[in-house]
């Protein structure tokens, strides 16, 4: 059976929310927009990312405040906290948004494809879906496919005490200890959660000190602050191999020749660009050494006609910063003229208490003489 065959103006290729905003700004200037999706709307940041976190997140502040109440004059019990009750509250959010933006969509008219997008050309796009291959010919194409939690060999993600960020937010029942491998925005937003459940947290981090892309003022205090909390912080430590799997729990020797052993083990070392098997390389589009997608100021990526946008392009991995790009890309790919500045990008980490920061730290300010 011959492939369907579709056309369309612009083809968008992922709908997180970079991808998703993009469709939406682009049908806003013309018609013809289809969105290709292999998974769910809304991407990592709506399910696995942003969001869910966020929901967590919100659960754990509410036990903390609870515990207070005695200082506000408030008698309570003891707070008992039900993770499987928090995580359906937490995918309860996301399919509410996810139902949202299909709604946005529709009323849009961007017409979403499932299924998994490569490109056999500039101006053909394949998508294997479930009931078989559709062909889109199409005029422009952004690329926004994202990225995953980045995987360490060290580990085997096989093993049930093994998690990613993904694992992470659907376990149902409280581990009695954690470590976590990584201390950066993912790493100190978990331990903000489980510490508040009454999980024994240890973080491991490879860098001198905690979230070291922030202000070193910022990561001394938090670093501080996590201490008094009873979280307990290893830098300039790494896992050098794990010692023994049993399926309730993990032992694991470091760097400085102790042991270690957890119920669990986050592993929060960042993110892999989903660059791979869109057939990229095929049709001439330039990457860079992490397989990061190179793009210009207008997110025109090396062949004409092909933008990319988000986490896919390697540069600030946040969810609004995709969805800028996307409106960029969106733009330029129907016939404006737009361009992209990244001076002043806010950025926020939700952990207790939030930090917040926009433009340059000192010392990034400092690095380009200023």
């Amino acid at each position: 059976m011959a492939a369907e065959t579709k056309k369309a103006k612009l083809v968008v290729i992922g709908a997180g929310p970079g991808g998703y905003v993009a469709a939406i700004r682009a049908a806003q200037l013309g018609e013809g927009i289809v969105l290709v999706e292999k998974n769910l709307l809304g991407g990592t940041c709506l399910n696995w990312g942003c969001i869910p976190t966020k929901a967590l997140l919100a659960c754990a502040e509410a036990l903390e405040t609870i515990k207070e109440a005695g200082e506000y004059g408030i008698t309570v019990g003891e707070p008992v906290p039900d993770l499987k009750a928090m995580v359906e509250r937490k995918d309860k959010i996301s399919a509410q948004l996810r139902n949202g933006i299909a709604q946005l969509l529709k009323a849009n008219k961007v017409e979403v494809v499932k299924g998994a997008a490569s490109l056999a050309s500039p101006n053909l796009v394949k998508v294997q879906g479930e009931d078989g291959e559709m062909e889109i010919e199409t005029e422009k194409v952004i690329i926004a496919a994202g990225s995953e939690p980045a995987r360490l060999p060290t580990f085997d993600f096989d093993q049930p005490a093994i998690l990613t960020s993904t694992e992470g937010l659907e376990l149902t029942e409280i581990p009695k200890s954690m470590i976590i491998v990584g201390s950066g925005v993912v790493g100190s937003e978990f331990a903000t959660v489980f510490n508040a459940l009454g999980t024994k947290v240890t973080m491991v981090e490879l860098m001198p000190r905690i979230l070291p892309t922030e202000d070193e003022r910022v990561s001394q205090q938090m670093k501080r602050i996590l201490n008094k909390k009873g979280i307990e912080i290893l830098t300039e430590t790494t896992i050098e191999e794990m010692v023994e799997y049993r399926p309730d729990g993990v032992k694991a020797r470091l760097s400085n020749g102790d042991i270690l052993e957890a119920e669990k083990l986050l592993v929060s070392i960042g993110r892999s660009l989903n660059s791979k098997g869109l057939g990229l390389e095929d049709i001439g589009v330039e990457l860079g050494q992490r397989g990061e997608i190179k793009v210009n100021e207008r997110m025109e990526t090396s062949v004409p006609g092909v933008y990319a946008i988000g986490d896919v392009v390697g540069g600030i991995l946040l969810a609004h910063v995709a969805s800028f790009e996307g409106i960029c890309a969106a733009e330029n790919a129907m016939g404006m003229n737009s361009a992209m500045n990244y001076d002043v990008v806010p950025a926020c980490i939700f952990t207790e208490p939030e930090i917040a920061s926009v433009g340059l730290t000192p010392a990034k300010a400092e690095e380009q003489g200023l």
